[in-house]
């Protein structure tokens, strides 16, 4: 869900060179926007030399986060996977869904510290929280629009893929079933996350479409901090590195 969050961080740090990565679909997806990086599969590399200058890289399938429970078994699992080379993880998780709402207890079950993404008062519910500006913002615009559909770039790429996993097979093709869905659950407008990553191009056009098919109104809100909370995060995480 924060591959656009992903490729910011890693276009700006110079000083990673190598990116690890623990599947090809996260190659393939990477290459055409970290061209100036050394892009490898970790699972293929016997003896892998991470030094000062690489860093590790796992995506998990947005399709997961339909089942809570699957998300985090799934994680954990890689997280355990990943624990073999560092102790150190920058978590692009909330609670998702109350997933991870027991942090304490995975880092103490992998013997590895978890840099997630919080707020003052614990993790963020999701990667909309954390875009928005948090639970309160969050519930402020769902109090002043119940039927809003929350739309950063990356749910603007994927919400087809996103229905196809929940055993639509073509969204195209069943588009009137999926507005009759939309008009029982009272969407009535989308809100589009600026943050000011990513192509703005594609993702103007990628809402357009929405609105078009939906019916939607679009409100655009500005969520540009979003770099700056980044950027504290990533510092964070470098900062207690071994």
């Amino acid at each position: 869900m924060f591959l656009d969050e992903v490729v910011y961080l890693l276009t700006k740090s110079e000083q990673i060179k190598n990116v690890y990565c623990t599947n090809y679909e996260t190659i393939d997806k990477l290459t055409p926007k970290l061209k100036e990086k050394n892009l490898f599969n970790l699972r293929k590399k016997q003896k892998p030399d991470i030094k000062n200058n690489s860093i590790i890289l796992s995506l998990k399938s947005i399709g997961l986060h339909r089942s809570p429970k699957k998300l985090r078994k799934d994680v954990i699992k890689e997280l355990d996977f990943l624990s073999k080379f560092t102790n150190r993880i920058l978590f692009f998780y909330g609670s998702c869904g109350n997933a991870f709402d027991d942090i304490n207890e995975i880092e103490d079950q992998l013997n590895v510290e978890l840099i997630p993404l919080k707020r003052s008062n614990g993790l963020v519910d999701d990667c909309i929280s954390f875009t928005i500006g948090g639970t309160r913002d969050y519930l402020k615009e769902q109090k002043k629009e119940a039927g809003t559909f929350f739309m950063t770039p990356c749910w603007a790429r994927n919400w087809k893929k996103m229905f196809e996993e929940s055993n639509i097979s073509d969204p195209l093709d069943n588009i009137d079933n999926l507005k009759m869905l939309f008009e029982k659950t009272g969407y009535k407008r989308i809100l589009k996350l600026e943050t000011g990553l990513g192509d703005k191009e594609t993702f103007d056009e990628q809402v357009q479409e929405f609105s078009r098919l939906f019916n939607l109104d679009v409100e655009v809100k500005d969520c540009g901090e979003v770099k700056k909370k980044l950027n504290d995060l990533f510092n964070k995480y470098k900062s207690g590195l071994n």
